[in-house]
Protein backbone atom coordinates (compact mmCIF):
# COMPACT_ATOMS: atom_id res chain seq x y z
CA UNK A 1 0.00 0.00 0.00
CA UNK A 2 1.29 3.44 -0.86
CA UNK A 3 0.52 5.79 2.02
CA UNK A 4 1.79 8.85 0.08
CA UNK A 5 -0.76 8.16 -2.66
CA UNK A 6 -3.46 7.83 -0.02
CA UNK A 7 -2.54 11.14 1.60
CA UNK A 8 -2.44 13.06 -1.66
CA UNK A 9 -5.72 11.52 -2.78
CA UNK A 10 -7.28 12.44 0.56
CA UNK A 11 -6.33 16.07 0.09
CA UNK A 12 -7.76 16.22 -3.43
CA UNK A 13 -11.06 14.48 -2.83
CA UNK A 14 -14.31 15.68 -1.30
CA UNK A 15 -15.78 12.19 -1.03
CA UNK A 16 -18.71 11.20 1.12
CA UNK A 17 -17.49 10.73 4.66
CA UNK A 18 -17.78 7.81 7.05
CA UNK A 19 -15.97 5.98 9.85
CA UNK A 20 -16.39 7.83 13.10
CA UNK A 21 -16.85 6.72 16.65
CA UNK A 22 -16.31 7.66 20.25
CA UNK A 23 -12.86 8.44 21.52
CA UNK A 24 -11.15 5.46 23.14
CA UNK A 25 -10.81 5.65 26.92
CA UNK A 26 -7.04 5.42 26.69
CA UNK A 27 -4.73 6.19 23.82
CA UNK A 28 -1.04 5.59 23.32
CA UNK A 29 1.35 8.42 24.18
CA UNK A 30 2.97 9.73 21.00
CA UNK A 31 6.29 11.33 20.35
CA UNK A 32 5.57 14.58 18.52
CA UNK A 33 7.63 15.62 15.56
CA UNK A 34 8.57 19.28 15.74
CA UNK A 35 7.07 21.58 13.14
CA UNK A 36 7.41 25.34 13.02
CA UNK A 37 4.26 27.37 13.44
CA UNK A 38 3.21 29.42 10.48
CA UNK A 39 3.07 33.16 11.02
CA UNK A 40 1.10 35.72 9.14
CA UNK A 41 3.13 37.99 6.90
CA UNK A 42 2.96 41.78 7.13
CA UNK A 43 0.76 43.14 4.41
CA UNK A 44 2.22 45.16 1.51
CA UNK A 45 1.21 48.44 3.21
CA UNK A 46 3.62 47.68 6.05
CA UNK A 47 1.15 46.81 8.79
CA UNK A 48 2.33 44.42 11.47
CA UNK A 49 1.29 40.76 11.36
CA UNK A 50 -1.96 40.06 13.21
CA UNK A 51 -0.36 37.21 15.18
CA UNK A 52 0.76 33.64 14.91
CA UNK A 53 -1.34 31.18 13.01
CA UNK A 54 -2.02 27.71 14.34
CA UNK A 55 -0.80 24.61 12.58
CA UNK A 56 -1.43 20.88 12.41
CA UNK A 57 1.58 18.78 13.39
CA UNK A 58 1.89 15.14 12.33
CA UNK A 59 2.57 12.47 14.97
CA UNK A 60 3.29 8.85 14.08
CA UNK A 61 3.15 6.88 17.34
CA UNK A 62 4.83 3.59 18.17
CA UNK A 63 2.82 0.37 17.86
CA UNK A 64 2.99 -2.87 19.85
CA UNK A 65 0.88 -5.17 17.65
CA UNK A 66 2.69 -6.65 14.61
CA UNK A 67 -0.03 -5.65 12.11
CA UNK A 68 -0.03 -2.12 13.48
CA UNK A 69 3.76 -1.96 13.34
CA UNK A 70 3.56 -2.48 9.58
CA UNK A 71 1.07 0.38 9.27
CA UNK A 72 3.22 2.59 11.50
CA UNK A 73 6.29 1.80 9.39
CA UNK A 74 4.45 2.77 6.21
CA UNK A 75 3.31 6.09 7.71
CA UNK A 76 6.78 6.87 9.07
CA UNK A 77 8.64 6.05 5.86
CA UNK A 78 6.28 7.75 3.43
CA UNK A 79 5.81 10.91 5.54
CA UNK A 80 2.19 10.86 4.38
CA UNK A 81 0.77 12.21 7.62
CA UNK A 82 3.11 15.18 7.37
CA UNK A 83 1.81 15.87 3.87
CA UNK A 84 -1.79 15.67 5.08
CA UNK A 85 -1.02 18.02 8.01
CA UNK A 86 0.62 20.46 5.59
CA UNK A 87 -2.42 20.26 3.32
CA UNK A 88 -4.75 20.98 6.24
CA UNK A 89 -2.56 23.96 7.19
CA UNK A 90 -2.77 25.32 3.65
CA UNK A 91 -6.53 24.76 3.55
CA UNK A 92 -7.39 26.35 6.91
CA UNK A 93 -6.51 29.55 8.73
CA UNK A 94 -6.25 28.08 12.21
CA UNK A 95 -6.36 30.04 15.46
CA UNK A 96 -3.02 30.20 17.25
CA UNK A 97 -1.89 26.93 18.76
CA UNK A 98 -0.79 23.46 17.83
CA UNK A 99 -3.24 20.92 16.41
CA UNK A 100 -2.21 17.29 16.19
CA UNK A 101 -2.87 14.85 13.37
CA UNK A 102 -1.87 11.48 14.80
CA UNK A 103 -1.67 7.90 13.65
CA UNK A 104 -1.55 5.59 16.65
CA UNK A 105 -2.54 2.28 18.15
CA UNK A 106 -5.95 2.55 19.83
CA UNK A 107 -7.05 -1.04 20.50
CA UNK A 108 -9.97 -0.67 18.06
CA UNK A 109 -10.65 0.22 14.42
CA UNK A 110 -11.60 3.85 14.87
CA UNK A 111 -10.78 7.51 14.34
CA UNK A 112 -11.77 10.55 16.35
CA UNK A 113 -11.37 14.25 17.06
CA UNK A 114 -10.53 15.21 20.63
CA UNK A 115 -11.28 18.92 21.20
CA UNK A 116 -9.53 18.98 24.59
CA UNK A 117 -6.29 17.73 23.04
CA UNK A 118 -6.91 19.51 19.70
CA UNK A 119 -6.11 16.20 18.07
CA UNK A 120 -7.35 14.09 15.16
CA UNK A 121 -6.43 10.44 15.71
CA UNK A 122 -6.43 7.84 12.96
CA UNK A 123 -6.10 4.43 14.59
CA UNK A 124 -3.75 1.96 12.92
CA UNK A 125 -6.41 -0.68 13.49
CA UNK A 126 -8.83 1.17 11.19
CA UNK A 127 -6.45 0.93 8.27
CA UNK A 128 -5.24 -2.59 9.03
CA UNK A 129 -8.91 -3.60 9.13
CA UNK A 130 -9.46 -1.85 5.78
CA UNK A 131 -6.45 -3.66 4.32
CA UNK A 132 -7.83 -7.02 5.52
CA UNK A 133 -11.26 -6.28 4.02
CA UNK A 134 -9.61 -5.20 0.77
CA UNK A 135 -7.69 -8.51 0.62
CA UNK A 136 -10.88 -10.49 1.21
CA UNK A 137 -13.14 -8.59 -1.20
CA UNK A 138 -11.04 -7.41 -4.14
CA UNK A 139 -8.78 -9.14 -6.60
CA UNK A 140 -6.62 -6.47 -8.23
CA UNK A 141 -4.07 -4.31 -6.44
CA UNK A 142 -5.80 -1.21 -7.85
CA UNK A 143 -9.16 -2.22 -6.36
CA UNK A 144 -7.52 -2.89 -3.01
CA UNK A 145 -5.63 0.40 -3.02
CA UNK A 146 -8.77 2.29 -4.09
CA UNK A 147 -10.74 0.77 -1.22
CA UNK A 148 -8.10 1.63 1.37
CA UNK A 149 -7.74 5.12 -0.13
CA UNK A 150 -11.49 5.60 0.23
CA UNK A 151 -11.46 4.56 3.87
CA UNK A 152 -8.59 6.92 4.63
CA UNK A 153 -10.11 9.84 2.69
CA UNK A 154 -13.50 9.38 4.30
CA UNK A 155 -11.97 9.20 7.74
CA UNK A 156 -9.63 12.17 7.35
CA UNK A 157 -12.28 14.51 6.02
CA UNK A 158 -14.92 13.31 8.45
CA UNK A 159 -12.66 13.95 11.43
CA UNK A 160 -11.50 17.26 9.96
CA UNK A 161 -15.19 18.20 9.81
CA UNK A 162 -15.48 17.58 13.55
CA UNK A 163 -12.30 19.58 14.12
CA UNK A 164 -13.52 22.56 12.07
CA UNK A 165 -16.87 22.62 13.90
CA UNK A 166 -15.06 22.56 17.23
CA UNK A 167 -12.19 24.95 16.43
CA UNK A 168 -14.41 27.62 14.91
CA UNK A 169 -17.37 26.94 17.23
CA UNK A 170 -19.68 26.47 14.25
CA UNK A 171 -23.36 25.75 14.75
CA UNK A 172 -24.79 22.52 13.37
CA UNK A 173 -28.31 21.41 12.59
CA UNK A 174 -29.11 17.92 13.83
CA UNK A 175 -26.43 15.44 14.79
CA UNK A 176 -22.85 16.63 14.39
CA UNK A 177 -21.89 13.34 12.70
CA UNK A 178 -24.51 14.03 10.05
CA UNK A 179 -23.46 17.66 9.67
CA UNK A 180 -19.82 16.82 8.94
CA UNK A 181 -20.92 14.39 6.24
CA UNK A 182 -23.01 16.91 4.29
CA UNK A 183 -21.41 18.39 1.16
CA UNK A 184 -22.98 21.82 1.69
Amino acid sequence: MKIRTLAVAALLSAAALTACGAEPAATTQATQQAAPQQTQQADPQGQEPAGKQGAFVAVVAEAKEAANQEMRKAFAEDKALEEVAQGFNELLKLPEGEYILAAEECGQANAFWSPDEKKITICYELLTDAATKAQENFTTDKEKEDYITGVLMDTLFHELGHAVISIYDLPTVGKEDDAVDQPR
